[in-house]
């Protein structure tokens, strides 16, 4: 079972969160912030944070891409929903989720049973075919990062939900169904961004301890 990473770094996700739903369909969004990389740098801080604007702009132009791909993507049914034990609001938004697969799940995409580490997922209140379903007039644009793989012992799924969720809504209640559609895993970027941040920000500390010895 993986351990659950509520107090991981959220560089990465708290960009994302910042989104609206008009940010995530700019398709220029970050047109003037993406910069062409140097040949020479003056230190390697200046070298590795170079690489983060590049990144980011990866990571929105997927994002918009799922978004426009709803009606294949996988879709689940949430059908129970807890805060976590280190849920703190406004910021430490941490859930934890149970779903079952929606009876039309099949056909969009037989191999994803269930959400897994890494994956932003959108909540809606009814099966989402097309982009104005994640922003319509009774569903928001809300999105969540799922954080580990389902715990065996009670088939929950650890998330953080860029918006604070009623975890008392009963959601057996057919008024009250809620649906989560895979939009992309983050991981392998998110693991990058963390790494440059750790790589510039330790060749930082180190200069800084030079110095002070000198």
């Amino acid at each position: 079972m993986m351990k659950r990473k509520e107090h991981e770094s959220k560089g990465l996700i708290d960009t994302i969160f910042s989104w609206s739903i008009n940010d995530v369909l700019n398709c220029n969004l970050y047109k003037h912030q993406v910069n062409k990389i140097p040949e020479t740098f003056l230190s390697a801080e200046q070298y590795l944070n170079s690489f983060i604007p590049s990144l980011i702009e990866d990571t929105h132009s997927d994002l918009s891409s799922g978004t426009k791909s709803l009606s294949k993507a996988p879709i689940w049914e949430i059908v129970k929903l807890e805060m976590s034990k280190n849920f703190r609001a406004p910021k430490d938004l941490f859930y934890q989720i149970e779903v079952k697969r929606a009876k039309d799940a099949a056909k969009q995409d037989a191999g994803k049973y269930e959400p897994e580490a890494g994956d932003l997922i959108a909540f809606t209140d009814i099966r989402p075919k097309c982009i104005e379903d994640l922003n319509g007039p009774r569903s928001f644009y809300h999105i969540a990062y799922v954080q580990g793989a389902r715990d065996e012992s009670n088939d929950m799924i650890p998330i953080m939900s860029s918006k604070y969720m009623e975890p008392e809504m009963s959601l057996n209640k057919k008024q009250q169904q809620l649906f989560a559609v895979y939009l992309m895993n983050v991981t392998t970027n998110a693991s990058y961004l963390e790494s440059i941040e750790i790589r510039a920000g330790g060749r930082k500390h180190e200069s800084h301890r030079e110095s002070a010895e000198s």
